[in-house]
């Protein structure tokens, strides 16, 4: 099963967030952003490595 992204993107979209804030609070770069709006691979390490 492939994992999507949409979910959060349309909740950042009704709640109003950008990606500029979810990458300040949630402390992600801008490839991270990137590939989880592309529907990408992104592992728990990457995931770790940002925060």
């Amino acid at each position: 099963m492939a994992v999507t992204y949409k979910k959060l993107f349309h909740l950042m979209i009704d709640r109003g967030i950008s990606n500029a804030e979810l990458m300040e609070k949630a402390d992600f770069s801008a490839n991270s952003i990137t590939r989880l709006k592309r529907d990408n691979y992104l592992s728990l390490d990457t995931i770790e490595k940002d925060m």
